[in-house]
């Protein structure tokens, strides 16, 4: 038997915010987690149609990237709680009144939890001048070949590469 979710647990209608993906993804979580059973399964309907209203690339039933779904739904969130936090005049961790809205917020939590800093180094072969440029990100995309584990696909990422041709680096340098 599929348990549906009810509309008697809704956040938004709780904390009289509007629905969101970040509401109903709570929801979701929430029933989850406050089911007395243990086995069985629930019906994701409310979230999925929300998901459906809020993007129109997942209105279909057509396959969807893994990756670009947990990134939409990262970056929605993320805007929903902002918004919401701006709204009702409260600190993202701390949960404190703001006295300033108009200073400028730290990081999100999913910054917190997802963000890096990737360097990227390029030598020079003539004059052996290094220029290093960082760059912040969330993820890394990396090549997956069969049979081979992560860290030989992180090394290949991580691997040097000779630019040249019209991929040639022009150095400032020499």
């Amino acid at each position: 038997m599929i348990d549906v979710l009810t509309e008697d647990i809704s956040s938004a209608a709780k904390y009289s915010i509007e629905s969101t993906m970040f509401t109903e993804l709570k929801d979701l979580f929430w029933s989850i987690s406050a089911r007395v059973q243990r086995t069985g399964s629930l019906s994701p309907q409310r979230f999925i149609a929300k998901l459906k209203e809020s993007n129109e690339l997942f209105r279909s039933n057509a396959h969807q990237d893994a990756h670009e779904f947990l990134n939409y739904l990262l970056n929605e969130i993320v805007d929903n709680v902002d918004k919401i936090q701006r709204e009702k005049g409260i600190e993202g961790c701390t949960g404190a009144l703001l006295e300033d809205s108009s200073k400028p917020r730290g990081k999100t939590w999913v910054q917190t939890l997802f963000e890096g800093l990737l360097t990227n180094e390029t030598r020079c072969l003539s004059c052996e001048n290094i220029t290093s440029r960082d760059e912040t990100m969330l993820d890394v995309s990396v090549d997956i070949h069969e049979n081979t584990s992560v860290t030989n696909c992180l090394n290949q990422f991580a691997a040097g590469e000779l630019m040249c041709h019209n991929n040639k680096f022009h150095c400032d340098n020499c």
